[in-house]
């Protein structure tokens, strides 16, 4: 027996079978194009990922393999609008679109953003899905008038897939309207944005059986009739259970299109300092914790980004073009880049400044470089980055244990020895780059009594690799950095 471990991202879905050992076998991806019909606007369109999702799922299924569960995690905020007949009513809003930044002074016209922080736990932004919905409403009415069922990512697939509507705590927590202390819906905010709970999903705990997927969808990806759905959660959630997390302080960098340094936090880490640092306290698993993700949201986005326009010469003659990209580019990566720099700020929407306009740049050009030197200056800005976030947790003084990284751009051995010395700490790489699909799998293992609970499934799974030590000392070029930071916000 196996599950299936699927994960909806921002680009692409990508899904696994992983047996009851944790043992990874068949993965299948697929990507889906980010849609920007105008300048600050960043849209998915749900047919368009449900259509990738089943072409997966079916590639799976093909494998032969007994399949008895799936579990799906996906991106937050975004969310699937339908109508009475199930017909798609517009893209979702993705997290990196600016136009929400219209709502925000709305929002604070009747609520004030430390009262909306002590109800939701999240500061205010305009990614959520509150912001989505008042942009929405002041400018496509038609869309409102005509909705029947809201959703985020993850409960459309589910949906998809049973037929029945659930969210996850840690889902519902980006949207803006949710009680996340008591994990239900909050009336206050629903009541003063006029948002229309009754159509959302209802919230029920990760790893609830939702049943058997439809018939409909069997026939159509191959699946067995049999297989049952999990209720997974947010993809930075799923990540930290194929990590291993379970207890207070542990820690995981996830590496992807966006950088997310999550810390599992207890009921009583939690401190009225959160709202100033503009930490979002997230629902975790199990009742009374909670993970607390602070990051960069144009993280491997920004590496993709200069490997696509500048970096298709990077690399070696002679390798194997399976070989992940990130370690390609680490053979045109040299060993320093002097004093050229990089604010790597290639999206205007910050998690932890909602106001912060700087633009990205270089600085420190001259005749000597080249697109290595800038390749290398682009991966040191993102690691002062994970370094300023890291900062802000240690003044609040929250436990943290080891640094355990993961996703596709931790199996860059130059990134990481880089990130490892601007932490000034050891950084401890899984094995499989796949936390998300081996968190969802624990889920399905533990809901299937293959381990006495999560915590256990999840470490067995959780399988470590390299650690790479802090070498070089990056100090005085990071305190530059934030300097630089300072003089472009003045700018």
């Amino acid at each position: 027996m196996a599950y299936i471990g699927l994960d909806v991202g921002t680009s692409g879905c990508k899904a696994a079978i992983v047996e009851r050992d944790g043992t990874m076998r068949h993965m299948a991806h697929r990507e889906y194009r980010l849609h920007s019909p105008r300048t600050g606007y960043v849209e998915l369109n749900p047919n368009e990922v449900w259509e990738q999702v089943e072409e997966v799922l079916a590639e799976l299924a093909a494998a032969g393999t007994e399949i008895t569960k799936i579990a799906v995690s996906s991106i937050g905020e975004t969310m699937v609008i339908l109508d009475e007949e199930g017909s798609v009513l517009t893209n979702g809003i993705v997290y990196l679109d600016e136009r929400g930044k219209d709502t925000l002074g709305e929002i604070l016209g009747l609520i004030s953003a430390e009262e909306l922080y002590k109800i939701t736990r999240a500061p205010l932004s305009h990614i959520y899905s509150l912001n989505n919905l008042l942009w929405l409403r002041k400018n496509c009415p038609e869309i409102e008038r005509n909705a029947d069922k809201y959703f985020l990512f993850g409960d459309f697939i589910n949906y998809k897939l049973t037929g029945k509507r659930m969210i996850d705590p840690s889902s519902a927590s980006r949207t803006l309207f949710m009680d996340v202390e008591n994990r239900r819906w909050s009336e206050k905010i629903a009541d003063l944005f006029a948002v229309p709970i009754n159509k959302f999903s209802e919230i029920r705990p990760t790893g609830t059986n939702m049943g058997k997927i439809l018939p409909e969808i069997a026939e159509r990806t191959g699946l067995p009739p049999e297989v049952e759905v999990i209720l997974g959660c947010h993809d930075q959630c799923s990540a930290m259970v194929g990590a291993g997390c379970a207890e207070r302080g542990d820690i995981v960098i996830s590496e992807g299109s966006s950088e997310s340094i999550n810390l599992l936090i207890d009921e009583n880490d939690y401190k009225d300092s959160f709202y100033e640092a503009c930490l979002c306290a997230e629902p975790f698993i199990r009742d009374g914790q909670y993970m607390v993700p602070i990051g960069f949201l144009a993280h491997g986005t920004s590496i993709r980004w200069f490997l696509d326009k500048f970096g298709a010469d990077f690399g070696v003659p002679g390798q194997e073009e399976k070989e992940n990209r990130y370690e390609k580019a680490d053979f045109g990566c040299p060993e320093d880049c002097g004093d050229l720099m990089c604010i790597p700020y290639l999206s205007s929407v910050q998690t932890r400044d909602a106001y912060n306009q700087v633009k990205g740049c270089f600085t420190g050009l001259d005749l000597t470089c080249d697109k290595g030197m800038m390749y290398r200056a682009l991966l040191e800005g993102l690691c002062f980055e994970t370094k300023s976030a890291i900062d802000v947790l240690r003044r609040l003084e929250l436990k943290m244990n080891d640094l355990t990284a993961t996703g596709g751009c931790a199996q860059s051995h130059v990134f990481m020895q880089m990130k490892a010395d601007m932490l000034e700490r050891p950084i401890q790489i899984l094995e499989s780059p796949e936390a998300g699909i081996l968190g969802l799998a624990a889920l399905c293992a533990a809901e299937d009594k293959a381990f006495p609970d999560l915590s256990h499934a999840g470490k067995t799974f959780a399988k470590m690799g390299r650690v790479y030590q802090p070498q070089k000392n990056y100090t005085d070029k990071y305190k530059k950095y934030q300097k630089m930071i300072k003089i472009m916000r003045e700018l």
